[in-house]
C-alpha cells in the first residue's frame, strides 16, 4: 500500500493559473519543453487554469522554482505545485464542520455515473447547446432540460469532469445567460415523505 501512495506522490504535476483564450495545448506544452520533456498536459479553459506533468524531477523543479512563466504574445501564467484531488476536495469542504464528506457516491449514485442539477435555464438552452457548454469539462453521458420548471440535469462519465463542473458553480452559455450548478440530490426526499406517512397510519391504528 505505501509503495502505491508513494508512486501517486512522485507525479510531477504543476498546476497553472492564469490561462486565457489561445493558450491551447501545443502553445502551452512548447512553453513548458523549456523546462524538460512534458509527459501530459490538460487545459480547462473554463477555469482559466491546466495541469502539466512532467517526466522528469529535475523538469518539474525548475519550472516551480520560475513561477511564472511568459507564454509568447498571449501574456504570464503562474506555476503552483498540484495538490492531490482528495485533498483539494477536503480543504474546500473543511470550511463547514457539520459536513465533513458532502460529497459521498457510494451511497447517492448506486450505478456509479456523476449527476449535476441545474437551474437557471432560459429558452433557447436546448440539450445540445448545454451539452456543448458542458463538455468543456468532459465526456457527458446524458443530458435531459425541463424548460417548464427551467432546469436540468447533466450526467458526466467519469468523477473528474463531475467534479470540475460541480466546483465552477455558475456556467456561462454563450448569447443566453448563466446556469448554477448544483449536487444533483436522489429521491431520498421522497422516501421520508412515505416513511412519515406510513409511521402516521400506524400511530392512528
Amino acid at each position: 500500500m505505501e509503495k502505491v501512495d508513494k508512486n501517486h506522490e512522485k507525479k510531477f504535476s504543476l498546476y497553472i493559473k492564469g490561462v486565457v483564450n489561445g493558450m491551447n495545448r501545443t502553445t502551452l506544452t512548447n512553453a513548458f519543453t523549456t523546462f524538460g520533456p512534458v509527459k501530459n498536459l490538460d487545459v480547462v479553459i473554463a477555469k482559466s487554469c491546466a495541469f502539466v506533468e512532467f517526466e522528469t524531477e529535475e523538469a518539474y523543479q525548475q519550472a516551480l522554482m520560475r513561477k511564472e512563466i511568459d507564454i509568447p504574445n498571449l501574456g504570464t501564467v503562474i506555476v503552483e505545485e498540484r495538490k492531490s484531488k482528495y485533498r483539494a476536495t477536503k480543504n474546500y469542504l473543511s470550511e463547514s464542520p457539520k459536513v465533513p464528506t458532502p460529497i459521498t457516491r457510494n451511497d447517492d449514485n448506486d450505478k456509479g455515473y456523476y449527476s449535476l442539477y441545474m437551474k437557471g435555464v432560459v429558452n433557447g438552452m436546448n440539450r445540445q447547446v448545454l451539452t456543448k457548454a458542458f463538455t468543456k469539462f468532459g465526456a457527458v453521458r446524458n443530458l435531459d432540460v425541463v424548460i417548464a420548471k427551467s432546469c436540468a440535469f447533466v450526467e458526466f462519465e467519469t468523477e473528474e469532469a463531475y467534479q470540475q463542473a460541480l466546483m465552477q458553480k455558475e456556467i456561462d452559455i454563450p448569447d443566453l445567460g448563466t446556469v448554477v450548478v448544483e449536487e444533483r440530490k436522489k429521491k431520498s426526499s421522497s422516501r421520508n415523505t412515505r416513511n412519515n406517512n406510513f409511521r402516521q397510519k400506524r400511530s392512528n391504528y
